[in-house]
């Protein structure tokens, strides 16, 4: 399993680190289509937002009631966000920070929350969706940083507007690189926790728990598997799934 784990680890970083988002991190340790591909990138993307992937909170909380220690220095440094300079990297590194939001709210990490809020809204705006994580928005989340179940409603809500709001703009793959970004860095953050816990079996349930997601996001992203910076991390999210 560790064997395992080390080599998804080195993968999931590399890949985060071709999208400018791993510096600063403290390790633990296009194709043309046809009608029909047409037809199945919008069934496809259509369904993503009926039966949505897992969230990070669930992976969070998993992590929370298996008594798993917070580390937020495997979190990604909100410094980072001034590296990103295109729209994909942007997109990847929007799922990136949601799923850091999530972390420093389950652990209750209120200063750390305001900090990954100002950062998500940040690059919400640069990709002009910023209507979703807007001022209002924030406010709700510093007048709540004591009441766990709304921030987890009121956060969720703005990811799922997110969503739609590149959907309805005919931006699925930016859509498809958000989440992503928030799998690879759910992902991340349990495989780095893995390596130093004592209860192993409980982070592992969780991993595979994680993992058996990936067929979804990967079901999502194969019509955009051909489309330049797409096809790089389908296959690497595809290397994963062969490990």
């Amino acid at each position: 399993m560790k064997k395992t784990i080390n080599f998804l680890t080195v993968l999931l970083f590399t890949i985060l680190l071709l999208a400018g988002g791993c510096k600063g991190r403290t390790p633990a340790t296009g194709a043309s289509e046809n009608k029909d591909s047409v037809v199945s990138k919008d069934v496809l993307i259509k369904e993503v937002f009926e039966y949505p992937l897992p969230t990070a909170f669930e992976v969070t909380n998993m992590l929370v009631n298996a008594k798993a220690p917070c580390i937020i220095d495997l979190c990604n440094p909100v410094s980072n966000a001034e590296k990103y300079i295109s729209q994909t990297r942007k997109a990847i590194n929007l799922g990136v920070y949601g799923a850091d939001l999530c972390y420093t709210v389950a652990y209750n990490q209120n200063q750390e929350t305001m900090n990954y809020m100002n950062v998500t809204r940040k690059l919400a705006d640069e990709l002009n969706i910023g209507t979703t994580f807007n001022a209002s928005v924030a406010e709700q989340i510093e007048a709540n940083l004591q009441n766990k179940d709304t921030l987890i409603r009121i956060i969720s809500d703005a990811f799922y507007k997110t969503y739609n709001n590149l959907m309805q703009n005919k931006q699925d793959k930016l859509s498809a690189f958000v989440m992503a970004g928030s799998w690879i860095e759910a992902f991340y953050i349990t495989s780095q926790i893995y390596l130093t816990a004592r209860d192993k079996d409980a982070i592992a349930s969780i991993l595979i728990a994680h993992g058996n997601s990936l067929n979804k996001l990967l079901e999502i992203m194969q019509p955009l598997s051909e489309e330049g910076d797409a096809a790089s991390l389908y296959n690497d999210l595809l290397s994963v799934k062969k490990e």
